[in-house]
């Protein structure tokens, strides 16, 4: 998955729970749950820029903007990009931008609308997701098993430069109320982040494999790092991350572990609504 060049504050704005390499859906194809009223839209980049991302509104409708299969199937199954095997052709280039409304019943049992660019809290939401893949694309996968390169997150030895959370007024960090985020402006800040939210972030934006937390800290924490310039980040943000982990007293160690992928057997192409 392509690095978020978008220079603004907590690029990742919001840090659901842990969906990281290994952690897969496992309800697949055969769901009970579907949204009450569903659009599927091919979207036309000739007439401009295309917005790109999840939205989802207090009643928990669900707006997926420009996403080709491969980004669908991240938002349904809460996988990484690299986690996605077997597309090709129209379904990496192709785009939709997919609305679903989701039964009224459900709206009054309090969805979570907590999401991120590519991610949805609120596993009824992936649900729903996957059952409109399965209708309307047709989709059928299959989950693998393999063993391969992973990444440890653990402490490096040096002092923690981290700050436990503390959410704002309350002088209490020991809940988490609040959404967690990082990002980068002119400097890497966290706020409210576990350290299985870094783990997630580094799998999914950094280093495109699984990112195990070993670091054995619990809580959640905030950090505002040393500024950076945008040029420099931009031109080695590999290089920009790793230098954050290591002023936080952390570090990313290779080795071997589980990763597991979804695999497409079959897709067809949604007949526009």
């Amino acid at each position: 998955m392509p690095w978020p060049l978008v220079r603004a504050a907590l690029v990742a704005a919001l840090c659901l729970p842990p969906v990281t390499g290994a952690q897969v859906d496992h309800q697949q194809t055969h769901t009970s749950l579907k949204f009450e009223v569903a659009t599927v839209k091919p979207v036309d980049r000739s007439s401009g820029p295309v917005q790109v991302g999840a939205e989802v509104d207090a009643n928990g409708v669900v707006r997926l903007n420009g996403y080709n299969l491969k980004g669908l199937i991240t938002a349904a199954y809460g996988v990484s990009f690299w986690q996605i095997a077997g597309t090709h052709g129209w379904m990496d280039s192709a785009e939709y931008n997919v609305v679903g409304k989701p039964p009224e019943a459900l709206q009054r049992t309090g969805l979570d609308t907590r999401h991120t660019l590519f991610d949805l809290a609120d596993p009824r939401m992936r649900e729903m997701v996957r059952a409109l893949l399965a209708d309307r694309f047709q989709l059928k996968l299959h989950e693998t098993t393999e063993i391969g390169k992973v990444y440890f997150l653990k402490r490096n030895g040096k002092q923690l430069a981290l700050h436990p959370y503390k959410a704002p007024g309350s002088g209490d960090s020991s809940g988490r109320n609040g959404v967690g985020g990082i990002g980068f402006t002119d400097a890497w800040t966290l706020s409210n982040m576990t350290m299985q939210d870094l783990a997630d972030y580094a799998s999914t934006y950094v280093v495109q494999s699984a990112v195990i937390d070993q670091t054995g800290l619990s809580g959640a924490f905030d950090f505002h790092a040393e500024p950076e310039s945008w040029e420099a980040h931009a031109a080695d943000r590999h290089g920009s991350f790793l230098r954050l982990l290591n002023t936080l007293g952390l570090k990313l160690e290779p080795g071997q572990g589980e990763i597991k992928r979804l695999v497409v057997d079959h897709a067809d192409v949604p007949s526009p609504d």
